[in-house]
């Protein structure tokens, strides 16, 4: 479960946490949303990745519009960016991973999806310099679409890189009982 609560930027993919309030996590992004926070912490920065408009995209700092089917492939990019171009995270040393994600550098995904290359990279450098203090999140359509699982993994993968489980931006194991129970994918 990612605590909105406690980060200074929020970068999601899809996610549509406002739009299903069952999932708990309309109260903690509330939370750091006021612009006179409490307890001196500052508003946080949201931007929202996503295909068709939410009302958590309408929410956001910065919505950039991306195809639900191409959002596992710019979290890859991103991923791709981090832990291999820049040597970020766990993963960084990782050569299967700089294989598995070579596909992905950011001039190739940003030709694919019609992105334009500084909205990926400067994306890339907020998340960097937010290190610590940033949390990735999915959800919503676009997890359950058939590259949801791919996008799951991306998010979880730069939540790691980004140092969010390490600084309890993530709770392991304390999210929300999926709708379908856990069901596994077919």
């Amino acid at each position: 479960r990612p605590r909105l609560d406690k980060a200074d930027l929020v970068v999601g993919f899809g996610s549509e946490f406002l739009d299903r309030p069952a999932d708990g996590l309309e109260a903690d992004f509330a939370t750091r949303r006021a612009p006179e926070a409490k307890d001196g912490a500052r508003m946080s920065r949201f931007v929202q990745l996503e295909g068709r408009l939410t009302l958590t995209g309408a929410n956001a700092d910065r919505r950039v519009r991306v195809r639900d089917s191409q959002l596992a492939t710019v979290a890859s990019a991103l991923l791709h960016e981090i832990a291999v171009a820049r040597g970020i995270g766990p993963i960084a040393a990782d050569a299967g991973m700089a294989q598995a994600l070579a596909p992905f550098t950011l001039p190739a995904v940003a030709g694919l999806t019609g992105l334009a290359p500084e909205v990926l990279t400067g994306l890339a450098g907020e998340l960097v310099a937010a290190r610590g203090r940033a949390v990735v999140v999915a959800g919503g359509s676009a997890s359950e679409s058939p590259t949801g699982l791919a996008l799951e993994t991306a998010v979880l993968l730069l939540n790691l890189s980004l140092d969010a489980f390490g600084t309890g931006l993530v709770e392991d194991g304390a999210g929300p009982e999926p709708a379908d129970g856990g069901a596994p994918r077919g």
